[in-house]
This record gives structure tokens, C-alpha cells and sequence, in this order.
């Protein structure tokens, strides 16, 4: 009790139950290559840039903690993973 009550004495919001420690958060994210290489294959799934090429809605993007791995699940049946390094394969 008298952690909250100094939680809010502080200014900090109140504990919601859904708080993270920052080390599990910092596992999660993508790297900066990760993410610059999300945006292009996303601007090319959703881009019509070639008239033969058909837009291809994003339906899933999640990480994969053991491999530290992007998945990203495309229309029905288009799946890429994106390296840390940025490179992606389908």
C-alpha cells in the first residue's frame, strides 16, 4: 500500500498489472535493420509498383524470440522472415 501511495506522490502513474521489466521489452524489439527492411517488403506487398504484381494485404507481423526473427504473414499464404540483419526471404 504504501508503495502505491508513493507511486502517486511521485507523479508516477499507478501499476496496471501489465508491466514488463524493461529487459523482457528490450528482447522483443526489432533491430533498426529489422525495421528498415518491415518497411520495404511491406511498401512492396502493398505498392502496386509492376502491373503483374497483385497488392497483398499485411495480415501478421510478430517477432520470434528464439530466433529474434521478424514473421510477417502476408495474404493467404505469402510468409517472409526478416533477419536481424535486415535481409528477408520468403
Amino acid at each position: 500500500m504504501t508503495n502505491d501511495l508513493s507511486r502517486s506522490l511521485s507523479g508516477a502513474p499507478p501499476r496496471t498489472g501489465w508491466e514488463f521489466p524493461l529487459a523482457t521489452l528490450n528482447q522483443m524489439n526489432p533491430t533498426n535493420q529489422q525495421a528498415q527492411g518491415l518497411y520495404r517488403l511491406c511498401y512492396r506487398l502493398t505498392n502496386v509498383i509492376y502491373p503483374q504484381w497483385q497488392y497483398r494485404n499485411i495480415e501478421l507481423v510478430r517477432i520470434d524470440e528464439r530466433t529474434g526473427n521478424l514473421y510477417v504473414l502476408a495474404g493467404e499464404n505469402l510468409d517472409f522472415e526478416i533477419k536481424p540483419t535486415g535481409g528477408y526471404e520468403p
